[in-house]
């Protein structure tokens, strides 16, 4: 990745003015209150010069750093690189802070339209190790500046994989519900078709237009309740092919409630494992009702536990909430109350 010239150049302004604050109170402190701490009295040229002075050496510093650390960050990252990061990177910067700095005092020494200026080594040495104090303050701002941005580029990327991994496992969650789904209405099919030849027939029709809705949801993560709900009643249809008035689905809800969202098939499955467990019977019939209560969508049913061995592979209620552990922090309750199973799901909200 190339330098932010943009960012460079703004960086270089701010630098710029910052660095002639300094002189500028110098300024305000001769000509409003008279202060000066030097020997001679300054002309308006001193101050012209000290701006200029600062100016070329903080902004010539901070590209130049700028550049080194950019250089840096390339070849000899921090990671896995301390020592060596530290050791050459000490050794550049400060020797390029030293080198412009010498550069910059002679360059203004023989400006014809500034005062002479002795240059000593106690000059040099004082101006380099305030320089060199400027230098240290600039590159702390600009590693401190990287290792922010690269602070909230690790967020980014760690949220970005958190996501696809929650997607992977609630894709992978998802997989089971198809051939779970077609399992349970295969073995009503099976039963059927030892029943009531016509009746199979029946029910392969109406499955296939069910199955549709299967296919179009399988990629979403959560549906509006209100599809939801088409899609119960259409699987209710088809399930009293096989019952007959022995299974009776009473749907309450609001209609400010159908805006909610729910995972895809919950409420088929929710059903369906009431159907299962249970016996249902013309003579005994099987009372399911779905309601909204607290956020929750309820679904209730009369408990008349069936005695032969159910066949059952075990998934429906696991798999729902499972996926509710990746997409809310709030997760279905499953108990019996009073001979009544009773299945609390939360009503979602688009995010």
């Amino acid at each position: 990745m190339g330098i932010n010239k943009s960012s460079v150049i703004k960086g270089i302004v701010i630098v710029a003015v910052v660095s002639t604050i300094p002189t500028v109170l110098e300024s305000v402190k001769y000509y409003v209150f008279g202060i000066w701490r030097g020997n001679m009295e300054p002309g308006p040229d001193d101050f012209i010069f000290g701006a200029l002075y600062s100016i070329s050496v903080t902004v010539s510093i901070y590209t130049g750093c700028t550049v080194i650390i950019h250089w840096l960050n390339q070849r000899i990252p921090w990671k896995n690189n301390v020592v060596k990061r530290l050791s050459l990177g000490s050794l550049l910067i400060f020797g390029y802070a030293s080198l412009i700095q010498v550069l910059v005092i002679y360059a203004f020494s023989y400006a014809p339209c500034f005062r002479s200026i002795e240059i000593t080594a106690s000059f040099l040495f004082e101006n380099i190790v305030f320089g060199n104090t400027i230098t240290l303050i600039v590159i702390t701002i600009i590693e401190g500046k990287y290792f922010f941005n690269q602070w909230k580029e690790s967020l980014v990327v760690a949220e970005k994989l958190k996501g696809e991994s929650l997607k992977s496992q609630y894709n992978s969650l998802k997989s089971q519900l198809d051939p779970h789904f077609l399992f349970n209405s295969l073995n009503v099919l099976s039963s059927l078709i030892r029943k009531d030849a016509a009746k199979a027939e029946l029910f392969v029709d109406d499955f296939a237009k069910v199955y549709r809705y299967v296919l179009e949801v399988k990629n979403e993560m959560v549906v509006k309740l209100r599809s939801e709900i088409d899609f119960l009643e259409a699987f209710v249809n088809l399930q009293k092919i096989r019952f007959g008035d022995g299974l009776h689905v009473q749907i309450d809800l609001p209609s400010d409630s159908l805006h909610a969202y729910v995972p895809p098939l919950s409420l088929q499955e929710l059903v369906s494992n009431a159907i299962k467990h249970n016996t249902v019977d013309e003579e005994k019939p099987l009372l399911v009702k779905v309601e909204v209560e607290d956020g929750f969508l309820v679904v209730k049913n009369n408990l008349q536990l069936r005695q032969e061995e159910v066949s059952s592979t075990g998934l429906g209620l696991e798999n729902l909430e499972k996926r509710y552990q990746l997409i809310s922090d709030r997760l279905p309750e499953f108990k019996v109350m009073n001979h009544t199973f009773m299945a609390k799901i939360p009503l979602l909200k688009e995010e």
